[in-house]
């Protein structure tokens, strides 16, 4: 059986849309982890898994910007990665706190 290989490539409009979908999809993941910890505060092995879990996706997509930022020359679009960027320490950071937190039984 031969193998066939599939090459698809995206433009640049549709590589943001993905990335924002990525987004979005974390601060729902968030937005649940929250729900979660105040409905159950017993589940926070669970909850401890999640948040680890979300932290690393976000450092992974903040490498990625990071590496966009030294290929990129453009002003505006340098200006609209470091935007990015600030946002995903925000996320980043108060996520590790809740982590941290002992107020969370954590």
């Amino acid at each position: 059986m031969k193998k066939t290989k599939i090459e698809i490539r995206l433009t640049e409009v549709q590589k943001e849309d993905i990335k924002l979908r990525a987004k979005n999809k974390s601060l729902k993941m968030s937005e649940y982890i929250l729900n979660k910890i105040y409905e159950n505060p017993e589940s926070t092995n669970d909850i401890k898994d999640l948040l680890r879990f979300n932290i690393k996706e976000l450092l992974r997509l903040k490498v990625e910007y990071l590496n966009q930022k030294k290929e990129c020359d453009d002003a505006n679009k340098n200006k609209k990665i470091e935007n990015k960027l600030v946002d995903l320490d925000k996320i980043i950071t108060t996520l590790t706190a809740m982590l941290n937190d002992e107020e969370f039984n954590f």
